[in-house]
């Protein structure tokens, strides 16, 4: 059974979405269904750019940019509009997706839901699929410019990091709901943004098992930082997006430049 997933996390700065109810188009092969989606983005050139790198074909219905895709058409929209909440729970396939509203986390907000409390909820809904993606705005782990959870934004001084004491900007609470909640929950990957920058860390024990995979230069870049984390790829150097094939229980991601020259490929099996 074979699935190909695109991750552009944009969560940095680029990219907001607003889904809207669509009639369905029929299944691919690949057993996905979607119609369309309304995306808002502040930067409708950047995004159009990026969707075209992933295979797209930009259509102009009343020269409004419209991305096709097979199932699949993509409506770009200028705004700033935000989502809220996270994902309780979402299945393609053989593969669950958890999606964190790690906003919301890092500054102790049940406003849109207490994700720790819909945690198993979410864990029922995608209970006997072979892959577990979950999927956050904040990194637990990152050499980025923001860092490592818990200490998010450390300063250094004479090139050597101070820890953060702020609470909130220091992401305590998001290393600690990591700590309680997903460490163990059987996620094979874990998907972030925040810092603008394509890693993947070799720092699965950290986070009990589970690889932790930044994709947050979707739209621009910032610096890579020694925070203290093993790599098997980290660049910052240019903008690109992580493109994933899975064939049964064999994961294979691949980052790309903004023009869709592959940059770096990595397969692992669970």
């Amino acid at each position: 059974m074979k699935m190909k997933i695109f991750v552009a996390l944009l969560l940095a700065s680029l990219l907001t979405t607003a889904n809207a109810n669509a009639q369905l188009a029929p299944f691919n092969q690949a057993g996905v269904t979607m119609g369309h989606w309304h995306l808002v983005s502040k930067d409708v050139a950047a995004t159009q750019k990026l969707f075209l790198a992933m295979g797209g074909t930009l259509y102009m219905p009343g020269g409004q940019p419209l991305i096709g895709f097979p199932g699949l058409y993509i409506n770009l929209l200028l705004g700033t509009e935000k989502g809220e909440g996270g994902t309780v729970g979402s299945v393609v396939n053989h593969v669950g997706f958890i999606v964190l509203d790690t906003n919301s986390i890092i500054w102790d907000n049940t406003t849109y839901g207490n994700q720790a409390q819909w945690l198993p909820t979410a864990m029922m809904e995608v209970s006997g699929k072979d892959w577990l993606f979950v999927a956050g705005h904040h990194p637990y782990r990152s050499n980025g410019t923001h860092g490592n959870a818990g200490d998010y934004d450390a300063p250094e001084l004479a090139g050597i990091p101070i820890p953060n004491p702020l609470p909130i900007q220091n992401g305590d609470n998001v290393k600690a709901f990591f700590d309680d909640h997903i460490c163990g929950l059987g996620a094979q990957v874990y998907f972030s943004g925040h810092d603008h920058s394509r890693q993947w860390l070799d720092e699965a024990p950290r986070l009990c098992g589970t690889q932790m995979i930044v994709s947050g230069a979707g739209a621009s870049t910032t610096a890579i930082q020694d925070r203290g984390n093993k790599m098997f790829y980290q660049d910052a150097s240019e903008p690109g997006f992580m493109y994933i094939d899975i064939d049964g229980n064999t994961f294979t991601g691949s980052f790309y430049d903004r023009d869709g020259n592959m940059d770096f490929t990595r397969t692992f099996t669970k």
